[in-house]
C-alpha cells in the first residue's frame, strides 16, 4: 500500500533528522531537576506533534495541487520524476538543503524562522514546545520535501493529508530518542546515519518507480480522460 511508504520514509529517513534536527531537538528548554521525566516525555510529545501538524499542512496545501495532476493524468510522472531526482541526489550526495538555501527567499524564510526559534527556545511552557514544533516543521529539509512530493502524488487531498501524517509519525521514534536522551548519541554515530541515508534514498526511489508502474496499468493516464470527455459529448 502506497501509504505505507510514508510511514517507512519517516522512520527510516529519521537518520537524516538526526543530523539536521537532532540539535533542536536535544536543546528543547525542559528545565532539568524541576520536573519529573512524565512531563518531559509529555513535553517532547507535544513538541513532536507540533511538527506533525506542520506537515498536515503541508499534505493540505500540495494535496491540492496533486488533485490537479491526477486528474491531468501526469501522476505517475511525478513518481518518476521524484525517484530520478532521489537517485541522482543519492549517487552525487547532493546537500539539498544547503542548496535550497542558495535561494534568496528561503534563505531570508529560514533566517526568519531561526530567530523565532531562539525566542520560543527560551520557554518551557507546553505552548512554547508545540509552537517550536510547528516552526521546526517549516525549516527547509530535503526528507521533507521528498515526503511532499510523494504526497502530491497520491492524487487526492485526504490522502495527502494523510501521507504527511504518516510521514511524520515515521519520524517520531528518532526525534523522541534525541528529545528524550539526544546528548547520549555521539556526533559519530548521526554521522554513520547520515551516510546509510542514501542507500535508503534509493531504494525509495525503486519503490516510487514501481507505483508509477502500477498506476500506468491504470485507467488514469491523460488519454483516457480524453477519451472519456469525448464519449461524454458524444453522448
Amino acid at each position: 500500500m502506497y501509504l505505507i511508504t510514508a510511514l517507512l520514509m519517516g522512520l527510516i529517513g529519521s537518520m537524516h533528522c538526526a543530523g539536521m534536527c537532532g540539535p533542536i531537538a536535544i536543546s528543547l528548554p525542559y528545565r532539568v531537576g524541576m520536573q519529573t521525566k512524565e512531563e518531559t516525555f509529555f513535553k517532547i510529545l507535544v513538541y513532536n506533534l507540533g511538527r506533525i501538524i506542520t506537515y498536515a499542512f503541508f499534505g493540505l496545501l500540495f494535496g491540492i495541487v496533486g488533485k490537479g495532476f491526477f486528474t491531468m493524468g501526469i501522476q505517475k510522472w511525478v513518481l518518476i520524476a521524484l525517484a530520478i531526482v532521489l537517485i541522482i541526489v543519492a549517487l552525487f550526495s547532493i546537500d539539498v538543503e544547503s542548496k535550497a538555501l542558495k535561494i534568496p527567499f528561503i534563505k531570508r524564510f529560514n533566517t526568519k524562522l531561526k530567530t523565532l526559534l531562539a525566542k520560543a527556545l527560551k520557554n518551557a511552557t507546553i505552548k512554547s514546545f508545540l509552537y517550536i514544533g510547528i516552526l521546526n516543521g517549516f525549516l527547509p529539509c530535503g526528507l521533507v520535501y521528498m515526503a511532499i512530493v510523494a504526497a502530491i502524488a497520491t492524487g487526492n487531498v485526504i490522502s495527502s493529508v494523510i501521507y504527511m501524517i504518516l510521514f511524520g509519525l515515521g519520524t517520531m521514534p528518532m526525534m523522541m530518542a534525541l528529545g528524550y536522551g539526544g546528548h547520549l548519541l555521539s556526533t559519530r554515530f548521526r554521522t554513520i546515519l547520515r551516510r546509510l541515508y542514501p542507500i535508503f534514498m534509493i531504494i525509495f526511489a525503486i519503490l516510487f518507480l514501481m507505483r508509477a508502474f502500477k498506476i500506468s496499468m491504470m485507467p488514469d493516464d491523460f488519454d483516457f480522460w480524453i477519451n472519456k470527455l469525448k464519449m461524454m459529448k458524444s453522448k
